[in-house]
């Protein structure tokens, strides 16, 4: 495994931030750390990557549940489809929390499957 780096890994505030947070916790004991960071994307963070994983951009109508979307998505990822990498399976789930935010309410907010994008799912 590689470490791999966003451009923009580490060189504005957010992401030192996200990083120190981040090493805080697996000096814990936390093995893998991602942590979500709205409009900017997630970061992730592990004894093989530290990556900054973009956002879609979208116009946010209500980021209520998001959260819960992106969670969602990442333990359908972790679990159909392992091979994938944690960074992809996080930018996958990303684009899904991204498509949950562009209508009100939490769980109509959900898109199905059908109204999303085919490749989140090859």
């Amino acid at each position: 495994h590689t470490h791999t780096h966003n451009k923009h890994k580490l060189t504005h505030a957010p992401y030192q931030t996200a990083n120190a947070a981040g090493s805080k916790l697996r000096a814990a004991g936390a093995k893998t750390v991602i942590l979500t960071l709205g409009a900017m994307g997630s970061y992730v963070l592990g004894a093989d990557v530290a990556e900054l994983v973009p956002a879609n951009k979208v116009t946010a109508a209500d980021t209520s549940g998001a959260g819960d979307a992106f969670i969602g998505a990442l333990a359908f990822y972790l679990t159909t489809q392992p091979d994938l990498g944690l960074a992809e399976q996080v930018r996958r789930s990303g684009v899904i929390a991204s498509h949950s935010v562009t209508k009100p309410g939490t769980q109509k907010s959900y898109p199905a499957k059908d109204a999303l994008p085919t490749d989140l799912f090859v």
